[in-house]
């Protein structure tokens, strides 16, 4: 729980403005369908598209925290399993499917 208190924001903070719960709820209700009608046409290939479009890792030099460990290196793609794609400072290529941007 601890983790959670100190990686955690309001959308007020961080947006700058009050947001509407109904609103909110019904935006993402929105999104929501909109994408789990192309992933049930398997049409993954867009939403990746959108997905690394939208990116605000991708490009940069990142440490992740992946469990016992931290890897550093440059995001530079996301595959077509969802999984963060780091570039190692000596060149190694990893694939990363869970961790914690620190």
């Amino acid at each position: 729980l601890e983790d959670i208190q100190e990686n955690t924001i309001s959308l007020k903070e961080a947006s700058g403005k009050e947001v509407l719960r109904v609103k909110l709820v019904q935006t993402f209700l929105q999104e929501f369908e909109k994408y789990y009608e192309i992933l049930k046409r398997r049409e993954f290939s867009s939403v990746l598209k959108e997905w690394k479009l939208y990116s605000h890792t991708l490009g940069k030099k990142i440490e992740v925290n992946i469990g016992e460990k931290v890897v550093t290196g440059e995001a530079i793609d996301i595959n077509e399993s969802g999984a963060l794609i780091l570039k190692k400072e000596d060149g190694e290529l990893i694939e990363i499917i869970s961790g914690t941007i620190i």
